[in-house]
């Protein structure tokens, strides 16, 4: 007797082969990037280094239009290293920053004779010689333990010949105490050292004297002018100024500006005292190729550092004073 079930095949039976099939077919689609890849890294390994370089370039090109990696921006400029311009302002600002920290760090007071010559109202006056000692401010815990002093004694010219000077900072209720000199010397005379008398002849007042303060008030300046191009800085190493040797900064405005202080100002640096013992600043020629127009000139000269001035210094009753 014959059994159906053993001599033909159930319909299950029959579809099995055609699902094999399907599954290699779609494991075979799958696995074709991961072959080719391999292919390509098998052949870039036989070829060498510069093989696997284009094989490399096929792989990212394939994968960029496979969606798989990003394309890159071609209208991005490509990223190039440049170098940031210094202003010719900056390197002669540095120096002065440095002689302005060695100074407040190092010169407690000194003594000086100082020539001047300012031009006032258009006006350059004649030139003035005063011995001069200063004494800079000191501090402690915040706390001012010695006040900025400057004592000054004036030789020339003769119209103010035998004045005498003496401003302490904070001190004869802010005034200067002047004795006049000449045919007005009778008195001692508290005056407010911004104030119209003690500025008649004068272009800046009393608590501008000074190295320290001159060398405040060119990187002052200096810092304003880095918004400007029109600058060129030049230097000269060997030069002497009243027997010492000194270093020239030169610097000048190539173009005529109503905001510029100077056309050329000229900043003497002596070698041993690393201090500015002589500053000239000049406006334009009045005519093409003519003179400089000399503003304002400030020569130190006799400098000595750190003599040990004392109250008896800045003091009226100092007897080798000849206040009355």
């Amino acid at each position: 007797m014959n059994n159906s079930s053993t001599t033909s095949d159930s319909p299950a039976q029959k579809d099995q082969p055609s699902g094999r099939r399907w599954l290699m077919f779609t494991a075979l689609v799958l696995l074709s990037p991961i072959l080719l890849v391999g292919i390509y890294w098998l052949a870039g390994g036989m070829r060498g280094s510069d093989s696997q370089h284009s094989s490399v370039e096929v792989l990212k090109t394939s994968a960029q239009s496979a969606g798989l990696l990003s394309q890159p921006n071609a209208e991005a400029p490509l990223a190039q290293a440049t170098s940031v311009k210094q202003h010719p302002l900056e390197a002669a600002l540095k120096e002065a920053r440095a002689g302005l920290a060695k100074i407040n760090s190092d010169i407690q007071d000194y003594t000086a004779t100082i020539l001047k010559r300012e031009r006032i109202d258009g006006v350059l006056g004649e030139e003035q010689k005063m011995r001069a000692k200063v004494r800079h401010e000191k501090t402690k815990d915040g706390q001012v333990t010695t006040p900025f002093s400057v004592y000054l004694a004036f030789d020339s010219p003769k119209s103010i010949k035998g004045r005498e000077v003496i401003w302490v900072e904070g001190h004869n209720n802010g005034n200067l105490i002047v004795h006049p000199g000449g045919l007005f010397d009778v008195a001692r005379v508290p005056l407010p050292p911004d104030g119209f008398l003690a500025m008649q002849g004068q272009r800046y007042p009393i608590m501008d004297i000074g190295v320290r303060n001159l060398v405040a008030k060119m990187i002052e300046r200096g810092e304003k002018d880095l918004q400007y191009d029109d600058i060129i800085v030049e230097y000269d190493d060997d030069l002497v100024v009243n027997g010492r040797p000194c270093r020239l900064i030169e610097i000048k405005h190539t173009e005529q500006k109503p905001e510029h202080d100077f056309y050329i100002a000229r900043i003497y640096i002596d070698n041993e005292l690393q201090i500015p013992t002589r500053y000239a600043a000049y406006k334009w020629p009045v005519e093409k190729d003519g003179e400089l127009v000399l503003e304002e000139e400030y020569t130190y000269t006799d400098v000595k550092t750190n003599v040990g001035l004392t109250d008896a210094d800045f003091d009226p009753d100092n007897k080798e004073y000849a206040f009355p």
